[in-house]
């Protein structure tokens, strides 16, 4: 029980971040420089235990707006009134994949195409469906259910990516029309990207980067191995490009000198389990970018200048260290499974108890081998 936080997403202002804690309820920021983070308060209706609550933070008009994951309520925070409000979610049986800001609106997409897009809009604050688009996705994709993989979006444009599949669309928010994307047949979503004005597509079978420009596809990195999930998503600062890795124990790095990526190995300490790391969250200082903590209980930072790794500890002010390994034991105690529903209380802690429940379910002894968390092989066990 070694990382006590875990930052899916953050909100930058200055030199400090807000963000919602993953591994239990609680409204947090952290000072980059110092590396101390401060319990601002937790998210009214759920107990401190609660985790995974959020999956997106959104900052307007000095509001935080912390969009669902596996939590049943968007969580508004007003940083000048120390105030909290929630806003209901619809009932769904899966959680919220992600969400993008258009304008004055927050596009929230379920994990199941089930289920309309939802909009928030931040001026009134109603939260409204909006049927049309998957109606017109499935005029073209029928009887096929589809898994949303993550999305992006430049000005009043979203793009939807369809998880394990080379479905991708461009929602037009402002002309209400979805645009079919036309992808080889051998690509396989695993995330969308846009970075630099262009659009970066990641691949969930093998270590892969795709890059569109001017509607032109590109294959920026790719090596044919079958395995799934090696990378999370793709971070510029200035002249340096880099791309996260999800299970794997290397990233990709470039500067504007050095146009194709090469890899760079992860620091032994950062890969908590064999199957590597797992980075999501990160935000640079200077020439420094500090991967924040997900499957980590430490800040690993990168100075792109240099091309070296270090350590940033962190302070938790604000809640006394027996309380939150209460916690985590409270959490690890209620784990079912594993996958990103996990990893934000530690892989290595939850692992054994997630297989235990494997064996009882298909009866027979479950080898740690078996289990690829990237594409869930065990996903309907516990349905």
């Amino acid at each position: 029980m070694r990382n006590k936080i875990a930052v899916f997403d953050d909100c930058r202002r200055g030199n400090e971040i807000w963000f919602s804690n993953l591994s239990f309820n609680g409204l947090m920021r952290m000072d980059l420089n110092t590396g101390e983070v401060k319990v601002t308060g937790k998210f009214p209706g759920y107990g401190m235990e609660e985790r995974n609550l959020h999956r997106r933070v959104f900052s307007y008009q000095n509001k935080l707006y912390f969009i669902p994951w596996f939590g049943k309520t968007i969580d508004i925070y007003d940083i000048s009134a120390d105030e909290f409000q929630a806003i209901e979610m619809p009932g769904m049986d899966c959680a919220v994949m992600d969400a993008a800001r258009v304008c004055d609106e927050i596009w929230i997409f379920a994990a199941s195409d089930q289920y309309p897009a939802y909009v928030l809009d931040l001026e009134n604050g109603n939260l409204t469906p909006r049927t049309w688009v998957f109606d017109s996705i499935r005029k073209h994709v029928k009887d096929i259910s589809l898994a949303i993989s993550s999305v992006a979006c430049r000005g009043d444009r979203i793009w939807l990516g369809i998880y394990d599949k080379n479905f991708l669309y461009q929602i037009d928010v402002k002309k209400r029309t979805v645009q079919e994307i036309g992808l080889p047949s051998d690509v396989r979503i695993k995330s969308v990207d846009i970075w630099g004005g262009n659009l970066w597509i990641t691949d969930a079978l093998h270590p892969e980067l795709i890059l569109i420009k001017d509607g032109k596809r590109e294959i920026y990195y790719s090596e044919k191995i079958m395995r799934r999930d090696s990378f999370s998503r793709v971070i510029e600062s200035g002249k340096y490009k880099m791309v996260l890795p999800h299970y794997a124990s290397y990233m990709l790095f470039s500067d504007s000198e050095n146009r194709r990526p090469e890899k760079v190995e992860l620091p032994s300490w950062s890969n908590r389990c064999r199957m590597g790391a797992l980075l999501f969250a990160a935000e640079v200082v200077g020439d420094v970018c500090m991967f924040l903590p997900f499957s980590l209980d430490g800040i690993l930072c990168f100075d792109m200048q240099k091309k070296l790794w270090f350590r940033k500890e962190y302070r938790i002010r604000g809640i006394s260290d027996d309380e939150i390994q209460e916690m985590l034991r409270i959490n690890i105690g209620r784990q079912k499974c594993t996958g990103e529903m996990g990893e934000g209380i530690g892989w290595e802690d939850t692992l054994p108890i997630f297989m235990e429940e494997i064996a009882k379910h298909v009866k027979t002894r479950v080898d740690r081998s078996d289990i690829n968390i990237g594409n869930r092989i065990y996903r309907d066990v516990f349905r």
